[in-house]
């Protein structure tokens, strides 16, 4: 060990840095002017890191940094606009806004905390005072244009405001902006202290939280991330992000009647929950007669989930235009009784509902509601309504609204004068008031932290703030995982064409489908799971074409309890959504010696055998079950044989069951055994042959040939089901389960086995992916979440969702019968974190084959025209392919302490770049970790 790091650090010595050029460009905006960048001797090793540490979002392979260093730029508060930017390869990390005491009034202090591995790392991050426009100030963080090493480094930004008495008059700011790529915001700062003139943030692949935010008018902007908190403006908003949650609660305040205030909230592929409060100051001109009517133009749009936007307090007479709209979810608008107007709602394929409480005049000036539907049918409604007579005393005539509700494959629902709305201790700050507890929470901790800071940098101690020092942890919620979820691969799959899936088909029937593609889902794994963590993952399950999932399910009593909960999440899909459910009896947990032991499985059968949602098999229409096991399982009847045949009676008698088990058997065997309508090779669909001992031939060329066995073997028009995964690693000690082994995953073999199951589609039925969220065995390609079984260390940091969206591209291949071609250029890589042969310090040894694996780097490009491909693990260390218009697999091999990245070239120009922030392939790891950490452009 002391030899390679000698090694080490004579790399670093000799081929390393040896100041800021031999780092090559840094890309400094043009129009920037750069007055003082900080000296390499002047790094500030900071008091107390531990508690200054706001802690990062856990990414692929990131460990805890050992080394930070900070310095600070004091700006003046009076400046036309305050900035932060940043820019790099290396660019990445948190930017907090918070107030302190400590911060010396007139003024604003930027305090900068570089993370690193290596000090040469730390030299490379330039921090520099820079002006955009006279009377501007900002801070410049950058970082070289290009990758040098494997290296990294994680910036942590703290925006200091001076605290104001809460009795005297907020602090008033120009202009605050943030640009910074790859980076979160949490915004501390509150309305009630502070107000900001204009706001302008911007980040990306990192959330945006507020405690209460207050300006005139603000842009807030990331990408494949949530938005969450409470924003209040007087003048325009905007709330825009992608791939990602929006949950807010929004304050907006009109002070001039004749000028529309306006919010928009935007994301795309995650649901959007907007809770609104209209209020308003504006007054008509002195001596007309015309009706003070306060105006706001209010738009919320999603794609693919849930859209739900209420309006909770209104201003009377006020002018809403209002537009809601999302895809292939709920679309759900809650208006205040004090809105006039028209409304419109539809949908294609669902059904559209207008609710109407009638209530008293919440003006108190004796009006009476009219309402007029003017046309209406299943999928849409359309019609006005106001206030009518009324002690108006000769009030010139009202301006009506507007209110437009619209989805796609969903049901679209407005409620209007639903009952007190306007009543103020029904407010419902149910996402907001939490997040803004925790956010205040960590406001004052922050503040306590920054005391150590002020007392080295400006001198002064604030010995109140002292004892809220590490008064509460925060570090559950602080280091939350921001997964990215993107798009499938291609937004035009052309599955629409196919007739067989065409989403104006009822969920009760899938004799229309004949080829389906389910994913394993282990509900031991969800102990903590509500019908919300249920609805979540059906809808991103079939987001990417699954069709639905199979359910393995144990004896435990609280399973049973979480399949229920499943069940009715699933009454929350619009019927047009075509996802069911089977049952897979996991008989290495529930026992099966005597005929009592079947009551374990009608259990489940009896309560959700006739569900809608319960998968009926088309070549019977019977409801569709198997089993992990069971081979050893007689039920008290003598041979295995007639163990299941005796269960299969029984489940008839309840409803006709369709019968695909998984034995680990001979299958030459399958034809003595009546009770079966086919069988599903669960390991089909990794090279469990291989070993230690295997031939490099062997290895490079592992077949995937245990089906034959099988189709031979299920004659008389009996079901194959086969089984497709991406990973194979288990990691127990003998202490626990005592599993620690691989399977080769190399050569892209997700990829190659989808490819024999598209071309031998004719003799399969179903394709059953292992699995969505079997943390255990490390092929999950849901998002981690639940309870995990004990594999924490080798699963935390290492999201899997980019094989979802890669797994969609191939399952409409296979529902189809055909590729849909390529129209977005996009990058699929994965990698192990460390060498096979590296040694770690832990008491559970490399797992068994741990040989037949190579340390290479995989990916897999879709290019819509020819293009050059590059394959990095540092900046300099590059290998290059050209490839054709279509799908290409490559590889190269990792590097030690290095990093991966892709990129797609055309014309000279980068058009997509994969870069997972905080990989690095640890030549010292501290634990064994077989699993992949993998990532998409």
């Amino acid at each position: 060990m002391l030899a390679m790091a000698f090694v080490r650090s004579l790399v670093w010595s000799v081929g390393g840095h040896r100041g800021r050029g031999a780092w090559g460009d840094y890309p400094i905006p043009d129009g920037l002017k750069v007055s003082e960048c900080l000296p390499r001797d002047k790094w500030e090793t900071p008091l107390r890191q531990a508690q200054l540490d706001v802690a990062p979002p856990t990414a692929p392979g990131l460990a805890r940094y050992p080394a930070a260093s900070t310095t600070s730029f004091e700006l003046p508060l009076s400046a036309e606009s305050l900035y932060l930017v940043s820019r790099g390869a290396y660019s990445g990390g948190s930017v907090d806004v918070v107030t302190s005491a400590n911060q010396k009034q007139g003024s604003v202090t930027v305090v900068v905390t570089v993370k690193y591995f290596h000090e040469e790392m730390r030299d490379a991050v330039m921090v520099c005072r820079v002006e955009r426009r006279k009377g501007d100030s900002g801070v410049g963080i950058f970082t070289p244009s290009y990758m040098w090493r494997g290296d990294a480094v994680y910036v942590e930004t703290l925006i200091v405001l001076p605290e104001v008495d809460r009795n005297a008059s907020p602090l008033h700011i120009k202009n605050l902006e943030t640009d910074v790529p790859n980076t979160l915001h949490r915004l501390h700062a509150k309305t009630d202290l502070i107000t900001f003139d204009k706001l302008n943030i911007r980040g990306s692949n990192g959330l945006i939280s507020a405690v209460s935010l207050g300006a005139t008018n603000a842009r807030i902007v990331t990408s494949n991330a949530p938005i969450s908190g409470v924003f209040n403006s007087t003048g325009n908003l905007s709330l825009e992000t992608s791939n990602g949650a929006i949950q807010v609660s929004v304050k907006l305040h009109n002070k001039e009647a004749s000028t529309p205030n306006k919010l928009s909230i935007i994301t795309s592929n995650g649901p959007l929950e907007a809770n609104i409060d209209l209020t308003s100051s504006s007054s008509p001109k002195k001596g007309s007669r015309d009706v003070a009517q306060p105006q706001y133009d209010v738009e919320t749009t999603t794609s693919n989930s849930r859209l739900q936007t209420n309006f909770w307090r209104f201003p009377t007479d006020a002018v809403l235009r209002f537009s809601g709209t999302t895809s292939n979810g709920l679309a759900k608008a809650q208006i205040n009784a004090e809105y006039q107007g028209a409304f419109e709602v539809q949908t294609s394929n669902g059904g559209a509902t207008l609710q109407h409480h009638t209530q008293q005049d919440p003006s108190g000036r004796g009006r009476k509601r009219a309402l007029k539907v003017e046309r209406q049918g299943k999928t849409y409604v359309q019609g006005a309504v106001e206030w009518v007579g009324g002690r108006d005393g000769g009030r010139g005539k009202v301006q009506m609204g507007s209110v437009e509700l619209a989805t796609s494959n969903g049901e679209a629902v407005l409620v209007l004068s639903s009952e007190d709305l306007n009543t103020p201790s029904l407010h419902p700050l149910f996402v907001s008031l939490p997040l803004a507890t925790h956010l205040h929470r960590l406001s004052k901790e922050i503040m306590a932290r920054l005391t150590q800071f002020f007392d080295r940098m400006l001198g002064t101690v604030a010995e109140e703030t002292k004892s809220e020092v590490g008064a509460s942890d925060t570090q559950g919620v602080l280091d939350e995982t921001v997964p990215t979820v993107a798009e499938p691969i291609s937004s035009n799959t052309n599955v629409q064409e196919d007739d067989t899936m065409k989403a104006v088909e009822t969920v009760t029937s899938s004799a229309t489908q004949t080829r389906f593609v389910f994913v394993h889902f282990m509900v031991g794994n969800t102990y903590p799971y509500s019908v919300q963590d249920w609805l979540d993952d059906i809808k991103l399950a079939s987001s990417y074409l699954i069709d639905g999932f199979v359910l393995n399910v144990g004896q435990e009593d609280w399973q049973r309890d979480r399949v229920r909960d499943c069940f009715a999440a699933a009454t929350q899909l619009p019927s047009t959504t075509r996802f069911w459910f089977i049952f897979s009896f996991d008989m290495t947990s529930i026992p099966g010696n005597v005929a009592s032991d079947v009551s374990y499985l009608t259990a489940y059968y009896q309560a959700h055998s006739g569900d809608a949602r319960m998968f009926k098999h088309y070549r019977t229409g019977g409801a569709t079950v198997s089993t992990f096991s069971g081979e050893n399982c007689t039920f008290g009847q003598g041979s295995m044989e007639n163990g299941w045949a005796y269960v299969k009676g029984v489940l008839n008698a309840i409803t006709p069951a369709y019968f695909i088990p998984s034995f680990f058997i001979d299958p030459s065997r399958y034809n003595g055994i009546s009770a079966i309508d086919g069988a599903f090779n669960w390991n089909g669909g990794w090279p469990i042959q291989l070993n230690a001992g295997s031939s490099r031939s062997d290895l490079v060329n592992a077949a995937l040939n245990q089906d034959n066995a099988y189709l031979q073997n299920l004659t008389g028009g009996r079901t194959f089901m086969a089984a497709c995964s991406p990973w194979f690693f288990t990691h127990y000690g003998p202490n626990t389960w005592n599993k620690n082994w691989i399977y080769r995953g190399d050569d892209h073999l997700f990829v190659r086995r989808w490819q024999q199951l598209i071309s031998m589609r004719n003799q399969i039925d179903i394709v059953q992916v292992i699995s969505w969220n079997d943390y255990g065995e490390s092929h999950y390609i849901g998002p981690i979440k639940g309870a995990q079984p004990n594999s924490q260390a080798w699963v935390d940091g290492y999201p899997h969702e980019a094989w979802l969206a890669l797994n969609s591209y191939f399952a409409a291949a296979f529902k189809k019968g055909a590729y849909a071609p390529v129209t977005k250029d996009q990058i699929f890589m994965w990698a192990r974190p460390h060498p096979k042969d590296a040694n770690a310090p832990e008491s559970v040894p490399r797992p068994t084959n741990w040989q037949i694996t190579d340390d290479k780097i995989w990916a897999v490009i879709f290019t819509t025209a020819p293009a050059t491909v590059e394959l990095y693990t540092t900046a300099t260390d590059k290998v290059t392919f050209n490839v054709p218009a279509g799908m290409t697999k490559l590889s190269r091999d990792s590097a030690p302490d290095g990093g991966m990245k892709g990129t797609i070239v055309r014309n000279g120009a980068v058009v997509v770049e994969c870069n997972p922030i905080g990989y690095r392939y640890e030549s010292r790891p501290g634990v064994y970790n077989f699993n992949a950490a993998v990532a998409m452009s």
